[in-house]
């Protein structure tokens, strides 16, 4: 009998189990649930409040998290594959948007190209509740979501997933603990890209033309597209995407696979940037029957690499010219000399270190420029001179080269092998830094030629990059190296006298004239005690070396250490200059003209008015632009032109960096300052003028293409 009372609360228990079994396996697909668990994967559903506000929209998301390895599809899946449906189930009055697909990335799938999401992925959706919901009644969300996830095979799923909100009592959204997650998906999501002029055409291959949005795509960042239109490009073939003229303009291979006519419009993605700094923006264009001219990636007018190398040559050969850089050659060409009882050996070695100088520093400010636009940011050349803590540090070297050239530091002293080393022929680290030197005073200066190669080599991949970065070192070493090592040019050197301390000592004066040049341009910055604390550093450094020379018998250590003590007091004025901060404008614009400082907005509304627009980016520290402005821009003929013809006058301050500038000057190809723009109405890009200006060469500007 016990048995039999055992017996049957079992057999109960069994007819319980049985019967629940179609509910249990029912549940994961049917019944509300937060997270839904398939095969390699999980889906959930995630809302960004906990209680909903009557006819106010919230965020909800789609989770799809698959195993590692495994992938799922973007709206445009690409060769293969099926993008995620959701179909929403809300009550009565409810509203679902569509789905807001993150920025995808191409997905190698056996060898076909995919657009989709390796790992997690939030698919969000705009819910919006009726507006007669009553306070503190449920309100619950349901989604049927059919997924494709693939790794060496590909597995759909299907499932619903679904949660219970509730309406909120004092009519305020009660966030969750998915609300940062959602809010931050949003915010990467990408962004409509409004072109009016954007335009394609389809023949052998897409060509699709972005005119105008550098002032809203960073040129500087890498450029990635995704067809949002299925079928009609080849997406095996990686589309090739440069800037030309403050737009872009992308190539594909038109897919063999598409017979019919070119579409009205095609819809596309353009992503800028890599890994979490990520930002799309989405674009729309319309057909052009004509062709569309297509110019090779690099956006510099064509050219390839081996021009690029021509260019950086000549333009590093006529850096020498620049009043920073010449007394630096000069200083060498003298040490040469006055070795002329050398073998030619040695002067080819001082050549060589020379050179090695020059290159040695190039390459290294190329690797840290092409480090610093990987990471996303912009820059160009010269832009170490925003620094106030580089420009007073070089104005401390010039100044002791000034005092070595001047004689203030004899032969002698420790500290004078020190300043001497700067210029001596004795010592090849002597020529190597000499080529250091000549680097550093040569970054203010931006010359014909060398625009062209650097505004290619800053948007090409880094082993063209530096190619162009060592070819302009070399084109700068190239007067002292010949000197060294061809025999005829050496014979043709004047012999040693005592014209050369004479010289040496004159050469000092353009170092001087540097060293307030660069005192002008801390100057410029708001924070008036910098050039104060230079100033000072500057008095310390002489206090310094005086001490140091007067130094001799008992008193000489104390007069040693104050002599230190002073220059490290000197030194460490320097961390102390920090960040600058850049000033409202510059004001180079010609006397009377109407002048505002740049911006996308004064230079629409001019267009738009009829005006033409002329645009001045310069700097402070460029020394191109203030010969420009002095000798050009400020010429009678220049204002009277200018008010001629109306032109409104946009100046560009890029002394400190400026992003919104760094972007014009990419767009441009401008690795740097200056950039002068002649906009006139009804024309789509600008007259982009030479680094060099003359009053005839901007009248007849003006005058030809008005």
């Amino acid at each position: 009998m016990k048995t039999t009372e055992r017996a049957i609360p079992a057999g109960l228990l069994l007819v319980c189990l049985f019967a629940a079994l179609p509910l249990w396996a029912q549940s994961p697909a049917e019944a509300p649930a937060e997270t839904l668990h398939r095969r390699n994967i999980d889906v959930s559903l995630l809302s960004a409040v906990d209680t909903v506000v009557p006819g106010r929209s919230f965020d909800v998301a789609v989770r799809l998290a698959p195993d590692p390895g495994w992938h799922s599809y973007w709206r445009n899946p690409g060769d293969t594959g099926l993008p995620t449906r959701i179909a929403w189930r809300l009550p009565r009055g409810g509203h679902a948007g569509p789905i807001e697909w993150p920025v995808p990335v191409r997905v190698n799938f056996n060898g076909l190209i995919n657009y989709g999401y390796n790992g997690d992925v939030l698919l969000l959706t705009r819910i919006t509740p009726p507006k007669d919901l009553k306070p503190g009644t449920a309100w619950p969300i349901a989604a049927e979501v059919n997924w494709l996830i693939c790794k060496d095979v590909c597995i759909p799923g299907s499932g619903r997933v679904a949660l219970t909100l509730h309406v909120s009592r004092d009519g305020t959204a009660a966030a969750s603990r998915w609300t940062k997650t959602l809010k931050k998906a949003r915010q990467q999501l990408p962004r409509t890209l409004h072109v009016p002029k954007a335009r394609f055409h389809l023949a052998d291959a897409m060509i699709i033309d972005l005119p105008g949005i550098s002032d809203r795509v960073d040129p500087g960042a890498p450029l990635h597209f995704f067809p949002v239109d299925k079928g009609i490009v080849d997406n095996a073939v990686d589309p090739d995407i440069h800037w030309q003229n403050g737009g872009v303009r992308i190539r594909v291979p038109k897919s063999s696979e598409f017979q019919g006519t070119p579409p009205g419009h095609f819809n596309g993605l353009l992503v800028v940037g890599r890994g979490e700094a990520r930002h799309g923006f989405y674009f729309e264009g319309r057909e052009d029957p004509s062709p569309i001219p297509f110019t090779e990636p690099g956006g510099t007018g064509g050219i390839g690499l081996v021009y690029a190398l021509l260019l950086a040559l000549a333009g590093g050969f006529i850096l020498n010219l620049m009043p920073c850089v010449f007394p630096v050659l000069s200083l060498k060409i003298l040490s040469l000399i006055k070795s002329g009882s050398h073998e030619p050996r040695q002067r080819r070695l001082h050549g060589l270190a020379y050179t090695a100088g020059i290159l040695v520093s190039i390459l290294v400010f190329g690797v840290v420029v092409l480090g610093i636009r990987a990471a996303g940011e912009s820059v160009g050349w010269g832009f170490q001179l925003q620094s106030p803590w580089f420009v007073a540090a070089l104005t401390y070297v010039l100044f002791i080269m000034g005092l070595v050239l001047s004689g203030l530091i004899e032969p002698g002293a420790s500290l004078t092998r020190a300043g001497n080393l700067l210029q001596s022929h004795d010592g090849l680290a002597g020529s190597f830094l000499s080529g250091v030197l000549a680097t550093l005073v040569a970054t203010p200066c931006t010359v014909p030629f060398m625009a062209t190669a650097m505004g290619y080599a800053l948007i090409q991949p880094a082993p063209a990059a530096l190619a162009v970065f060592a070819v302009l070192g070399l084109g700068l070493a190239s007067p002292f190296l010949l000197v060294a090592f061809v025999p005829a040019l050496a014979r043709h050197l004047p012999k040693p006298g005592r014209w050369m301390q004479t010289l040496k000592q004159f050469l000092a004066f353009p170092l001087y004239l540097s060293v307030v040049w660069l005192l002008w341009v801390l100057n410029r910055q708001p924070d008036a005690k910098l050039l104060a604390q230079v100033l000072i550093g500057l008095v310390l450094i002489a206090f310094a070396l005086w001490l140091w020379r007067l130094a001799g018998g008992r008193r000489a250590l104390a007069a040693r250490i104050l002599a230190v003590a002073a220059l490290l007091t000197a030194i460490g004025l320097l961390p102390g200059l920090g960040t600058p901060v850049p000033p409202a404008s510059r004001n180079t614009a010609p006397a009377g003209a109407d002048t505002e400082p740049y911006s996308k907005t004064a230079l629409d509304n001019a267009l738009a008015a009829g005006r033409p627009v002329f645009v001045n980016i310069g700097a402070d520290w460029c020394i191109t632009c203030k010969v420009n402005e002095r000798y050009a821009l400020d010429s009678k003929a220049v204002r009277d032109a200018f008010a001629r013809h109306h032109v409104l006058y946009l100046v560009g301050d890029w002394t400190n960096g400026d992003e919104t500038l760094t972007r014009v000057l990419r767009s441009f190809d401008r690795p740097g300052v200056p950039l002068y723009l002649l906009y006139l109405p009804g024309r789509d890009n600008p007259l982009v003028l030479p680094q060099l200006l003359t009053p005839d060469l901007i009248v007849a500007a003006l005058n030809d293409h008005s």
